[in-house]
């Protein structure tokens, strides 16, 4: 259960004017362990965005008779999605049909089971294992912290995209909320030894062999272009993440699905999260940090120290939480416009961070006050990052099979998926992983007999477990059939009855001897 201590809330209100997120209009405002203001039910207005966000409760339409919440049930909803409410995802049997090959588990820090006990938080995480290329991670694509749905302002629609004039379920327009969650299901792999590219601007990774569908709008392996959005062309996905968190919540981009930042339209509670319009679980938009969210001061143990890692990235690195004292590890090497930076032995990796921005207008229709009237042109406001900012540093063009990231609603894959490849198999005699609770591994062991490598048994997942497994001998068998017939020779007095007699006790010996066995 998740428990927030009255005494940090409280705390957090009492700063009054200018203490959150929302009230800030510069970075000469802003404090670095700032929050977006405290949900609803805690208290504060629950959202982050700009100020102005606070009337946009106005557009909200959840629980009016001229919309409704998205919400979706057995069936196919309106982005071809098959998914069954109804039915409980069975979590051990989607670990079950996990392949394995002859590979070499890599030997990386970050594939111990002692630093993935260490990283990975909530149960959403199933599985998480490497192999010889990536951190293979299985998760149910939950927050594992609340989730403040009610607060958001504008919600996003129910539709393929954001028009909307087309985000209805039966001619009524509807907003994503709490009816809008299913179970789902995602298998994601870290590359393990990414390549930088030699820049750091939103020209990173803008090619058809990064985004092998190029420039365009809400699709899959697309990337920004100028034409969409404010901001202009970005090497970034304009639909799905782009890496998950250590709780195994998707990180989106900044961005939502036309290019826009994610807060100024008002889109997420106050722990930059929502559910976007196909439904399904939540994901992330900026900077999960708040008493009420996945970390907050609690988790930085001393001011001297590195902040803690919140996630990976696609691309090979890791994210890590905002700098939130100057004495930070790391927080006098200035950030790239990746929003990354290299220190220490920290290598290559990402910053949740604090930015400035302005508001660019309206793009949306809806009811009245129109968007224009509270969004204006040029209003300043602060905002945050998940970590990667305009751009990946890594080339993702360089990753085998980046695109063949899968996830399931039911028993079918969704818009991102290709069939697993050994990409996401497990080694013969993986050793080091991470398993939740009451779950196992299909670990496939082998050995050497005859100069031949054999698999011989599936373990449960649990290396100090001893899994034996019989193993027919052939060799036995032989030399026992062998005697059989010796003794069939011997009595050619005999008649024929009885030497077919002989026979066919000889074969039942011969079987009989096959049965016995060793221990592997």
């Amino acid at each position: 259960m998740f428990v927030i201590a009255a005494s940090v809330v409280s705390s957090a209100l009492a700063g009054g004017k200018g203490y959150f997120l929302n009230q800030a209009k510069t970075l000469d405002d802003v404090e670095l362990d700032m929050t977006c203001s405290p949900p609803t039910r805690l208290g504060g207005t629950g959202y982050c965005g700009p100020e102005y966000c606070e009337l946009a409760e106005k557009w909200s339409c959840t629980g009016s008779d001229k919309c409704a919440v998205c919400n979706y049930d057995v069936g196919i909803n309106q982005q071809g999605h098959y998914f069954n409410t109804a039915k409980p995802m069975n979590y051990q049997q989607k670990l079950n049909v996990i392949t394995s090959y002859d590979c070499k588990q890599s030997t990386l820090d970050i594939c111990t089971r002692e630093s993935l006990s260490k990283v990975i938080k909530a149960n959403g995480i199933k599985a998480a294992y490497c192999n010889d290329q990536f951190l293979v991670i299985h998760t149910d694509m939950s927050a594992g912290y609340p989730m403040w749905l009610e607060d958001i302002p504008s919600p996003p629609g129910g539709g393929e995209d954001h028009d909307r004039t087309d985000q209805t379920i039966e001619g009524i327009f509807c907003q994503t909320g709490y009816e809008s969650i299913y179970d789902e299901y995602g298998v994601y792999k870290i590359p393990l030894y990414p390549t930088p590219l030699a820049t750091s601007d939103a020209t990173n990774n803008l090619n058809t062999r990064s985004f092998p569908s190029g420039a365009t709008r809400n699709a899959v392996g697309g990337h920004f272009s100028v034409a969409e959005g404010a901001g202009g062309d970005y090497g970034l996905p304009t639909r799905g993440p782009i890496g998950l968190t250590v709780t195994g919540q998707e990180i989106f981009p900044i961005y939502n699905n036309v290019g826009y930042y994610t807060p100024q339209k008002c889109e997420v509670d106050s722990c930059n999260q929502h559910i976007g319009a196909g439904g399904g679980q939540t994901h992330l938009h900026g900077d999960p940090f708040g008493a009420w969210c996945m970390y907050d001061l609690k988790n930085y143990t001393n001011a001297d120290r590195h902040p803690p890692q919140i996630g990976w990235i696609f691309d090979g690195y890791k994210t890590y939480g905002r700098h939130i004292d100057t004495k930070n590890l790391g927080y006098d090497v200035p950030l790239d416009a990746c929003g990354g930076h290299e220190h220490d032995d920290y290598g290559y990796h990402y910053h949740a961070q604090i930015i400035g921005s302005q508001t660019d207008g309206g793009v949306y229709n809806p009811p009245t006050p129109t968007y224009d009237d509270v969004n204006p042109q040029g209003i300043p406001y602060v905002l945050t990052t998940p970590g990667p900012w305009v751009c990946m540093k890594g080339d993702i063009s360089l990753v085998p099979n980046y695109w063949s990231n899968w996830k399931q609603f039911e028993e079918v894959t969704s818009w991102i998926s290709l069939k697993p490849d050994t990409t996401n198999s497990l080694c013969y005699d993986t050793t080091e992983y991470y398993v939740a609770p009451g779950l196992t591994l299909p670990i496939v062991k082998s050995f050497q007999l005859d100069g031949k490598k054999t698999e011989v048994m599936k373990s449960s997942g649990k290396p100090e477990e001893e899994v034996e497994e019989e193993v027919v001998v052939e060799e036995s068998s032989e030399k026992e059939s062998k005697k059989s017939s010796k003794k069939s020779e011997s009595k050619e007095s005999e008649e024929e009855e009885e030497e077919k007699s002989s026979s066919k006790s000889s074969k039942k010996s011969s079987k009989k001897s096959s049965k016995k066995t060793l221990r592997a």
